[in-house]
């Protein structure tokens, strides 16, 4: 059976543990109120409470008619609770991802006030800001930086992110170097993001290196690979973003000129209008 997310089945069945609490009677109904909070669906609150007005209402009565409604209620939730488990992992593993976005974000934000405050602390005084090769310097180094750390590691899953991130670094570095008003990236990419990975990257060596692993130790190293994903994913997600602008002053360029041709009878869009005319003329005739 393939993964549902790219988050990976250890994570989907940990995440599915709320159909276990579906075949627990009466209370099976709380198995959809926790994936309906836990994903924020408004559906799935609702489906709780009304498989709460079933399953409970009939009880106190406790004749034959109430007691089948309340069975066939706890039947039909186990049945509802495993239909909605693919899309309920769907949910939420877009939900966990945009908070951990938020996460990151506000960690970045944090570490940039404290950075800030460290520099006025130590009377730091920038004057000028870097020119363009002296900040590329900086970047070209991370990126020997990382070949190198890539060199011992034999796993070749890792290696193959790690030259992908190599790559998509290097396209960044060269577009900002014909783009200096892209500068920002550049500098947020040397302020955080690669101090860390070259940090992650000497650990998961060191650690790879102990022949007396324990399960701590294994459990680290699997800790970085995944996180090594995010980190190619991110990268390219900034190297695409970088092209934004440039494709929709390219789209805005293009349509400007096809008016134009248009407006000028150089076009289809003139040569139609000319036939029409051209075809009452002769229906008149």
């Amino acid at each position: 059976m393939p993964d549902i997310t790219k988050r990976g089945r250890l994570w989907e069945f940990k995440n599915s543990w709320y159909i276990l609490l579906a075949f627990f009677y009466p209370v099976s109904f709380l198995s959809f109120f926790i994936i309906g909070f836990r994903t924020c669906c408004r559906k799935w609150k609702l489906a709780g409470v009304l498989y709460m007005v079933l399953l409970l209402c009939p009880l106190p009565a406790a004749n034959r008619l109430t007691v089948s409604i309340s069975l066939v209620a706890y039947f039909a939730g186990i049945i509802h609770a495993f239909v909605c488990r693919k899309e309920y992992l769907i949910r939420l593993d877009i939900y966990q991802s945009k908070q951990e976005q938020i996460e990151n974000q506000a960690l970045y934000e944090s570490i940039e006030k404290e950075y800030d405050s460290d520099q006025e602390t130590a009377g730091r005084i920038i004057e000028s800001e870097p020119t363009l090769s002296e900040v590329h310097m900086s970047d070209r180094e991370f990126v020997r930086k990382i070949r190198n750390l890539n060199a011992p590691i034999t796993d070749e899953t890792v290696s193959a992110y790690l030259d992908k991130i190599e790559s998509v670094l290097t396209n960044i570095f060269d577009y900002v170097e014909k783009h200096p008003e892209k500068q920002d990236a550049v500098r947020t990419l040397n302020n955080y993001y690669m101090p860390e990975i070259v940090k992650l990257l000497e650990r998961y060596i060191e650690l790879s290196n102990n022949p007396m692993k324990n399960h701590q130790m294994t459990a680290a190293m699997a800790e970085i690979e995944s996180v090594l994903i995010t980190i190619t994913e991110a990268f390219q997600n900034l190297y695409n973003s970088m092209f934004n602008d440039i494709t929709s002053e390219i789209s805005t360029d293009v349509k400007v000129l096809k008016d134009i041709f248009v407006q000028n009878g150089l076009t289809e869009g003139k040569n139609e209008l000319f036939v029409r005319k051209r075809m009452n003329v002769n229906d008149e005739k």
